[in-house]
């Protein structure tokens, strides 16, 4: 799965997330809670989910979150992106518009958001960044480029 997001918030971040995980996230740990199983196969620690790491960096997006995926058929990615925009943050996604109306997309869900603006269509590759002026700098004039030419 391709990605691109580009939050900005506080703390500078670089980081390389790849997916699928290894093991997925148990469910409660994904909402912060405390795992009641006793023998629970699933991955606990944010560390070793990727998933858990970029909902994280969504959750901490405070000013602006540039999203160009795809599909968004993971309910908590778009539960995640949907707090953002109720949050304030300057939310766009970028997604592919076939897929948008896929078997398990969020996009619809997405698209009755109030704070979200959606654009239909898709080319994209993965960078999640903040606090790197070069990098973000090129992503957002790309992420603007293909904004402009879809809108």
């Amino acid at each position: 799965m391709g990605a691109c997001l580009s939050i900005a918030g506080p703390l500078p971040q670089q980081r390389a997330l790849f997916f699928p995980d290894r093991a997925m996230p148990c469910r409660q740990a994904l909402k912060g809670q405390p795992c009641r199983r006793k023998h629970c196969t699933y991955e606990h620690d944010a560390s070793r989910s990727s998933l858990m790491q970029l909902l994280a960096v969504i959750g901490d997006a405070t000013t602006t979150l540039d999203v160009c995926v795809f599909t968004i058929t993971c309910n908590e990615l778009a539960d995640a992106i949907i707090a953002a925009a109720k949050r304030k943050v300057r939310v766009r996604v970028i997604t592919d518009d076939i897929q948008a109306t896929s078997q398990g997309s969020d996009v619809s869900e997405l698209a009755r958001t109030p704070g979200v603006t959606l654009l239909l269509t898709n080319y994209e590759n993965v960078a999640i960044t903040s606090g790197a002026p070069g990098l973000i700098g090129e992503y957002t004039r790309e992420f603007e480029r293909l904004w402009r030419a879809f809108a």
